[in-house]
């Protein structure tokens, strides 16, 4: 007689009616069999329900100058060295003549130029479970008080996550960028380099967007995106940005293929840091 699917569940359920006499043999045959479909269900719904988020602290990878930070809850500040922390909350003062590169996350650097203002409002990484499509989700948050602010981000984030706030508006980013934002107190300029970008105005609360290639000021009469290639200031602060973004992926490469000593080592302990390969004298 041929094996069936309904035979082979009447010969199981056939066995389990004939081990009645036997308690301990049936308890057991009955686990197994709930636990057979219990198990792979229990463990893909925690799977797709985990979350782990941690709070991250940005990493100093060069500096120029004098940079120091102070917390949100006093004036008390400290100076910053080579691979020193920017953590939540800390305001971040570049002074004159200074500038400094940090990796907020892997694959999103800044550089931070002189005379520049600026406070570390979010910083988070999240995993989702064990998605492999959308399941890490990177948050960024900068306000930019006042200065020049270059902003390097290599993956695609999702709207809202990756902000820089303004006394002018907002910037959200949603993709692959390469932008600067120059705030001097009176006006906004932002140029965006790679990338498009979304900017939404404190003063009319309507969102524009910003495409490559183009620059744009606020507050100004005329709202209309403008070509950088017809402007000479713009071609500049181009050229430059692309020299700092050269720079900035030359320490992130340096920094993740490092061995792990150098990358954990505290600078701290050493006031100067004289030996450090990514310290600049900016007397020199």
């Amino acid at each position: 007689m041929p094996f069936t699917i309904n035979s082979g569940i009447d010969a199981h359920v056939g066995g389990l009616l004939e081990r009645r006499s036997h308690p301990a043999s049936a308890w057991r045959a009955a686990v197994a069999a709930i636990s057979y479909f219990i198990a792979p269900a229990a463990i893909f719904l925690c799977g797709c329900e985990m979350k782990v988020s941690r709070e991250m602290e940005a990493r100093v990878l060069e500096l120029q100058g004098s940079t120091t930070t102070s917390g949100s809850a006093g004036p008390t500040g400290r100076i910053l060295l080579p691979d020193s922390r920017w953590k939540t909350g800390e305001r971040l003062q570049v002074h004159a003549d200074a500038a400094v590169d940090l990796l907020l996350l892997p694959g999103a650097l800044i550089h931070v130029e002189n005379n520049s203002d600026l406070v570390l409002r979010k910083l988070s990484l999240a995993k989702n479970g064990h998605a492999f499509d959308g399941g890490m989700q990177r948050s960024i948050r900068i306000e930019l008080v006042n200065g020049t602010l270059v902003v390097l981000i290599r993956f695609k984030p999702k709207f809202g996550d990756c902000v820089v706030q303004t006394p002018f508006g907002s910037l959200s980013i949603g993709e692959p960028v390469l932008c600067r934002l120059e705030v001097d107190g009176s006006k906004l300029r932002l140029t965006a380099i790679r990338g498009a970008l979304e900017f939404t105005s404190a003063e009319s609360a309507k969102s524009s967007r910003l495409e490559a290639g183009h620059f744009q000021e606020w507050p100004a009469l005329d709202q209309t995106p403008r070509v950088s290639e017809l402007d000479l200031i713009a071609q500049q602060t181009i050229e430059k940005t692309f020299d700092v973004e050269r720079k900035l992926l030359k320490w992130q490469d340096r920094w993740r293929l490092a061995p792990f000593p150098w990358r954990s080592y505290d600078f701290s302990h050493s006031p100067t840091s004289p030996t450090s390969p990514h310290t600049t004298n900016s007397g020199s």
